[in-house]
């Protein structure tokens, strides 16, 4: 399927995108120990994998449901700019984007193939990933209004989306980690639903 989309497949997509932080920032701690503690340094290091891959268990609170939904699968990077989500339960999807182009595999079969220019307020997210990936903070100034926290050796990477599109679908993302390592990320959408992610180290090459 190749056509446009409607507002809730588009919600599907940029929640998927949203969730990538997790791979994209993970990268855990096999660059080497950060010895500044600055947003700067962080991305640095998170710049110098190649290639990594990750198993995640996602938990998501829906306002409208009493039970929290729980997600399990794989994450993978392949340098430059392939970002690789499957999800294995509690139903099969599949998620890749490379260069300009996102596949998608839904649950229930459709598929989707679109051109990320064609959608600029999924580019706000995709073209982020590449600032965190190239260690390119003005990249990520130019997309989100980006805080940066420290407290011993923890800290903390909070996005505020400046796209007003893109605000309609995803509030804010927190990255909290140490060192190098991302321990969750936590994706708040407006009306109070909300994503943590957790992931388990796979493999990373550089």
């Amino acid at each position: 399927m190749t056509s446009g989309m409607t507002k809730k497949n588009k919600h599907f997509i940029l929640a998927l995108l949203a969730s990538l932080w997790l791979l994209l920032a993970y990268n855990s701690g096999y660059a080497g120990p950060v010895t500044d503690s600055s947003l700067e340094a962080v991305l640095l290091n998170l710049s110098k994998i190649k290639h990594s891959k990750a198993r995640f268990v996602e938990t998501k609170f829906i306002s409208i449901l009493d039970n929290k939904i729980k997600l399990t699968g794989t994450l993978e990077y392949i340098t430059p700019d392939t970002l690789i989500k499957k999800t294995i339960t509690p139903q099969p999807e599949f998620f890749k984007v490379s260069g300009d182009k996102l596949h998608i595999v839904k649950a229930d079969g459709e598929q989707y193939d679109l051109l990320l220019s064609n959608y600029p307020v999924i580019a706000v997210f995709t073209e982020a990933y590449r600032g965190v990936l190239g260690g390119n903070l003005r990249t990520l100034n130019d997309y989100y209004d980006v805080s940066f926290k420290t407290s011993e050796n923890n800290w903390t990477i909070t996005l505020l989306p400046l796209d007003e599109e893109a605000l309609e679908y995803i509030e804010a993302i927190e990255l909290s980690g140490s060192d190098t390592h991302i321990r969750t990320v936590t994706t708040t959408e407006p009306g109070g639903d909300k994503s943590i992610m957790q992931i388990n180290a796979d493999k990373q090459v550089f």
